[in-house]
């Protein structure tokens, strides 16, 4: 009986953890994704007017087309340039953030 017991203790004692870390994962996805929402919405109350004047913070040419890429710090660059922002090493150190996201 003794024996039965302490496997027991152990089994609940385990099974209690196993929920509590669950619930815990879920908590912290939760407050990530408030987090992401709220960076969202202040992206949103911020635009951002394209002109001939603003220009790639990377190759330093005008913005032509109206899609592009807006860092965390505010730094706009063209896509074609953020794909290729992680293989130049000096553009990565002139466009990093303290911030996480974009």
């Amino acid at each position: 009986v003794q024996l039965l017991s302490q496997f027991l203790g152990g089994a609940v004692r385990e099974s209690v953890h196993r929920k509590r870390m669950s619930q815990l994962t879920v908590g912290l996805a939760k407050a990530e994704n408030i987090i992401y929402q709220y960076e969202k919405l202040q992206a949103k109350e911020n635009p951002v007017v394209l002109s001939d004047k603003k220009l790639c913070q990377v190759c330093r040419d005008p913005f032509h087309e109206s899609v592009f890429v807006r860092y965390p710090n505010g730094s706009l660059v063209h896509t074609h340039c953020a794909a290729s922002r992680h293989t130049n090493t000096s553009s990565t150190h002139l466009l990093s953030s303290p911030t996480r996201r974009t």
